[in-house]
């Protein structure tokens, strides 16, 4: 469709709440042979160009790029998208839709499994009653191994291996041949390293390339695979070595999916996880194989950051206050009770679309993933998607005037209140205690 209709930039969303798989922009990147960028903040249009603002890992830089391209917008900036009023969805409403009709493929993968979330907490509500606490049950299937040993091959990149030795700590690869494929330096786009990547592997064969966490991981994972003719799943949990399958996040993080397929190579890229070990290492005794990225392409006429990534105070936080709901009007009440707690803020996505606070401070799966001693919860119905930012809190305490909602049973302690009431006594009773 894009060649037919003489298109020169085609414009995606990032990964949503609702379970979208975040691949369609690297997809459509290799099958029209277009650079791809992601988390584009802000763009403009000059001619034959496009100047984007790109957030990364490492911070925000500005791109001018040879136009055709395909970019996907990140939820925050001059794109973030408020929710739309009844004009504007009356207007989008008269908007042409093109409908194309597409031949029914059989799916390289296969879902064994659809499980909700493993609940670990369940609440002592506190409302004058106490309440028996709550858990949920834990699913668990059934596969038929396979007895073929496996080849790995763990990619990192410049150096950065915590995230991904943290992860392979925790799983059995017993029985399989590991390698590590180590890029360095840090390249600026895929296509330095999609060909060398290709290369290696038809050179040192395995059945599954192993990626780091975060976008450039998933980028990566995603058209290397489609390069090879393999299958790629972005963002797993874990894998399953006897019956070659994966275990991931779906529906906003409601619900775990068990993912097989039977073609190679496998491709993934990891989940990240709050709370890896910062001096985690890789396993001693692999073959190392070095990936030296190539020149820059043609089509990327100049790159600039423009701002370096500062550790949010956040991610470093013994305590944490998030708020799910609200407006501007109670910020100023919020970030006082807050610093009187000794915690620092952080916020729902319903509540940062609300306006009035950062971007940046979105707690869950667009956002933080974090791991303080104690986190307060307030004004959240406990969306699955929002929680997967604090399941790794030590201990987690909810509060909610509804003593129905979901949050209580991911709390280990409950309070059904207004929870500016509560807050405000909580930190009476804390000046009271220090005195």
């Amino acid at each position: 469709m894009a060649a037919s209709e003489s298109l020169d930039l085609i414009i995606t969303g990032c990964q949503s709440s609702e379970g979208q798989n975040g691949q369609t922009p690297f997809l459509l990147a290799e099958m029209l042979g277009w650079p791809c960028f992601t988390q584009v903040e802000r763009f403009t249009l000059d001619a034959l160009f496009i100047t984007l603002e790109q957030r990364t890992e490492h911070g925000l830089r500005c791109c001018r790029v040879r136009l055709p391209a395909v970019i996907a917008v990140r939820q925050c900036g001059e794109v973030a998208l408020p929710v739309p009023g009844m004009r504007q969805r009356m207007a989008a409403g008269k908007a042409e839709i093109i409908r194309k009709t597409v031949a029914a493929e059989m799916p390289a993968m296969q879902c064994l499994q659809l499980a909700r979330a493993e609940q670990r907490r369940g609440a002592t509500l506190i409302d004058g009653q106490t309440g028996s606490r709550k858990s949920s049950k834990a699913m668990a299937g059934l596969f038929t191994p396979k007895d073929a040993a496996m080849n790995i091959a763990i990619v990192t990149i410049n150096q950065e291996n915590a995230a991904i030795a943290s992860w392979l700590a925790a799983q059995d690869f017993s029985g399989c041949t590991l390698a590590h494929w180590q890029i360095e330096p840090q390249p600026v786009v895929a296509e330095q390293v999609l060909d060398a990547l290709v290369e290696q592997w038809q050179r040192t064969p395995a059945d599954v390339v192993l990626f780091p966490p975060g976008t450039f991981g998933d980028e990566l994972s995603t058209r290397l695979a489609w390069r090879l003719h393999g299958a790629s799943i972005c963002q797993v949990t874990s894998l399953d070595i006897p019956t070659v399958s994966v275990r991931k996040s779906h529906w906003g993080n409601a619900l775990t999916a068990t993912l097989q397929t039977e073609k190679r190579p496998l491709c993934l890229s990891l989940a990240r996880q709050a709370g890896a070990a910062k001096n985690a290492t890789l396993p001693s005794g692999m073959q190392q194989l070095n990936i030296v990225p190539g020149a820059l392409p043609d089509w990327l006429v100049s790159t600039e950051d423009l701002k370096n990534v500062t550790r949010d105070p956040l991610a470093e936080a013994r305590r944490v206050l998030v708020v799910g709901q609200g407006g501007e009007a109670d910020n100023q009440e919020i970030a006082m009770l807050a610093e009187k707690l000794g915690a620092e803020v952080g916020y729902s996505r319903a509540r940062v679309m609300n306006g009035g606070v950062d971007a940046e401070k979105v707690i869950g799966i667009s956002g933080h993933l974090l791991a303080p001693e104690v986190c307060i919860v307030v004004g959240a119905s406990g969306a699955a998607a929002l929680m997967a930012g604090v399941r790794n809190s030590k201990f987690v305490v909810a509060i909610n005037h509804d003593a129905s909602a979901a949050v209580f049973s991911q709390a280990d302690v409950g309070v059904v209140d207004d929870w500016k009431v509560v807050l405000e006594a909580l930190v009476t009773n804390i000046h009271a205690d220090c005195q």
